[in-house]
């Protein structure tokens, strides 16, 4: 589900006109070498916005979700882990953020991708947002809901038996996938509010992490928002092993670098989140660098 095309106006005195392009990291494919699904891309947001010069922005770039129990900068969600086997993590947001990073400081947010099952019975992780990040609850309550414009994915259900029992998002983070003997579920992806943790039972069988969801500020006393579009990142597969990355939203745009946003296929990490922004038409290029980063415009 992608965000509709907003135009806003504003009568405050602002003279910086900024266009962000903002990709989220992927999801973590599962972690067992003879079969394992794949994790969900990261979403994708342009916003063009307005904000007085000298104003400071704070940039987050979400880390790829990662393996064995890690959880990713950007609030992706750590997988469930147990033994030699694991599912992926969530990947972490990415987002433009003013004056100070906190979920009501949030220009411009896209979600990470959730991270996949460790086997093939179970399932890959859902797609970041876009206005609801994805989820494929639908094919198996195991795996965890995406997260929404108002509240975290919810974990994933199953019978008894988890060892760990799995984390709704929450804001800015991605819920923990949750273990059974030696089998791991997905964690859920960062976002405005991020995924669920996919649950795990003893069956090797296991759910898939939902995406985080994304974000675009009203205009306020602060800025102007102008315009706005998102694509929800790719889930992985509802069941089957993934040979193949999940491909990222928007990967033809000119400012895209091969594997940003992309869920790894089976045990292959996430792929980091990118943004770009262009200050009254110079621009500027931030990669994942694992802090958080800044710029006065």
């Amino acid at each position: 589900m992608s965000l509709t095309m907003g135009m806003l106006a504003s009568s405050a005195l602002q003279d910086v006109t900024i266009v962000a392009k903002i990709w989220a990291a992927g999801g973590a494919g599962g972690f067992y070498a003879v079969s394992s699904p794949g994790g969900g891309s990261g979403g994708y947001l342009t916003v063009t916005f307005k904000v007085a010069k000298g104003s400071v922005l704070k940039i987050v770039v979400g880390q790829g979700g990662r393996s064995q129990g890690t959880p990713a900068y950007g609030g992706g969600g750590a997988s469930g882990f147990n033994s030699a086997h694991g599912g992926g993590g969530g990947g972490g947001l990415s987002g433009v953020f003013l004056e100070s990073i906190a979920q009501a400081n949030g220009i411009g947010v896209a979600g990470g991708g959730g991270g996949a099952a460790y086997y093939s019975t179970g399932t890959g992780g859902g797609g970041g947002g876009g206005n609801t990040g994805g989820s494929l609850s639908s094919s198996n309550a195991m795996a965890g809901g995406g997260g929404t414009q108002s509240a975290g994915g919810a974990a994933g259900t199953g019978a008894a038996g988890a060892t760990t029992t799995p984390t709704a998002g929450s804001a800015l983070q991605g819920g923990r996938g949750g273990t059974a003997n030696s089998t791991g579920a997905g964690g859920g992806g960062g976002g405005y509010y991020g995924g669920g943790g996919g649950w795990s039972n003893t069956g090797n069988v296991a759910g898939g992490g939902g995406g985080g969801s994304g974000f675009v500020a009203s205009t306020n006393a602060n800025m102007t928002v102008v315009s706005f579009s998102s694509n929800q990142g790719n889930n992985g597969p509802a069941t089957g092993s993934s040979s193949s990355n999940i491909a990222a939203p928007n990967a033809l745009d000119a400012d895209y670098v091969a594997g940003v946003g992309q869920g790894g296929g089976k045990m292959v990490l996430g792929g980091n989140g990118l943004i770009v922004l262009y200050v009254d038409g110079v621009k500027r290029v931030f990669s994942y660098t694992g802090a958080d980063q800044s710029i006065t415009v």
